[in-house]
């Protein structure tokens, strides 16, 4: 939902077949996305996330370990760490001014999730409210409506069992499908 500075994604632009050397640079600053981004996503599902991380270290003051999670990624210029929070990133410089033709967010996130609590998935849910309420950009002759969605999805697990036993990461990913496919913007199953 934002870029990171000092972190590099990649569009791919190859076949099946291909070497990878159609891997591109997309993204090295907290900006929104660049216009050689060829294709943004019709929906992004975030799982676990982490969404502000200010308020990440400023809810857990008493435990050392997140400033520390914060510094090594990112340094110790907490202005920095706005930067590169997509809850912060709000208006031109966010999900409203990056990802116009977006449709769908999925926020997934545990209730037993141990390291990140649920003010991250309200902050979110906060600064989404924007993007939700704005049609989506839609080419001329595409016979859709512009309508956008913000869901949030229960999980279940700590915080790291998403990724390690990968159920609930299908699960995410398969509603954001069904809510795609209730909006007309996926076919049926």
């Amino acid at each position: 939902m934002g870029a990171v500075a000092n972190h590099r994604e990649h569009a791919y632009t190859g076949g099946a077949e291909d070497s990878g050397a159609g891997i591109e640079p997309v993204s090295t600053t907290p900006e929104p996305l660049p216009p050689r981004l060829r294709q943004k996503p019709t929906a992004i599902v975030g799982v676990a996330g982490i969404y502000d991380i200010r308020l990440l270290v400023d809810r857990h003051r008493g435990n050392l370990a997140y400033r520390e999670f914060a510094e090594s990624a990112f340094g110790v210029d907490d202005m920095l760490w706005d930067a590169v929070s997509p809850a912060q990133m709000i208006g031109s410089r966010g999900v409203e001014g990056g990802w116009k033709t977006g449709r769908l967010v999925v926020l997934a996130r545990s209730p037993d999730d141990e390291l990140v609590d649920k003010a991250q998935e309200e902050v979110m849910l906060d600064a989404l409210k924007g993007w939700e309420q704005t049609p989506a950009q839609v080419p001329p002759g595409e016979l859709t409506h512009k309508d956008r969605r913000v869901r949030t999805l229960p999980i279940e697990g700590a915080h790291d069992d998403a990724w390690v036993h990968g159920d609930e990461i299908a699960r995410s990913v398969k509603f954001a499908f069904e809510q795609l496919q209730q909006m007309g913007l996926a076919p049926q199953a």
